[in-house]
């Protein structure tokens, strides 16, 4: 009992157990911000490319002739861009999926009936196609929805294409569960998806 009460009056080295305590909640709290920091710029990395992805597929039909449909070959092309503008080294570490939604043309209308919105049917070339089977889009359903009814110059009305592109990079990190949602994180692969009207 004395060696106890002796021990809890003497003073010496504590300062040391509380420097040493303070040094690791610090360097902690360092791993855990230098973790996020790598994880918000990355995150950043794959919006922009997916939504750069996004416009090389809408416009590339005015090179194409008018194309609309999205082959694997556009798919591999794409992840090779995708590379080069996430600057990676290693092709394995980055995947790409485009999910192309057409529509078939809309019947005219009878001037007499009423003025509703013409049925959607989507096109049998409608596909998802992706360089990776581990990188799939965060939202799946309803995407149809967001096709607008355009009009053309010859006065024919038309739904125009969806196209959905996302970009997945395989990542590791410490603290992923308490910084991202559960829509940008799946399966060890950190994504972003941009959605968006063809021509």
């Amino acid at each position: 009992m004395k060696k106890i009460k002796q021990l809890l009056n003497n003073n010496q080295g504590s300062v040391t157990v509380e420097f040493i305590f303070i040094f690791f909640l610090f360097s902690v709290l360092l791993i855990f911000l230098v973790d996020v920091a790598i994880l918000q710029s990355t995150t950043g990395k794959l919006q922009r490319t997916s939504y750069s992805l996004l416009n090389v597929v809408k416009e590339r039909n005015i090179s194409d002739g008018g194309k609309e449909e999205v082959t694997q070959e556009d798919v591999n092309k794409l992840k090779k861009l995708a590379v080069k503008l996430m600057g990676e080294t290693d092709e394995n570490l980055i995947d790409v999926t485009v999910q192309y939604y057409g529509f078939e043309a809309i019947k005219p209308q009878e001037l007499g009936g009423s003025s509703t919105r013409p049925e959607k049917k989507t096109k049998s070339l409608s596909k998802e196609l992706s360089t990776g089977g581990q990188c799939k889009a965060a939202y799946s359903t309803n995407i149809t929805d967001a096709a607008p009814l355009t009009e053309n110059f010859k006065g024919s009305n038309r739904y125009a294409a969806i196209y959905y592109v996302t970009v997945c990079r395989k990542m590791t990190n410490l603290f992923k569960g308490l910084t991202l949602a559960k829509q940008d994180y799946e399966s060890g692969r950190l994504r972003a998806s941009a959605l968006g009207v063809g021509r």
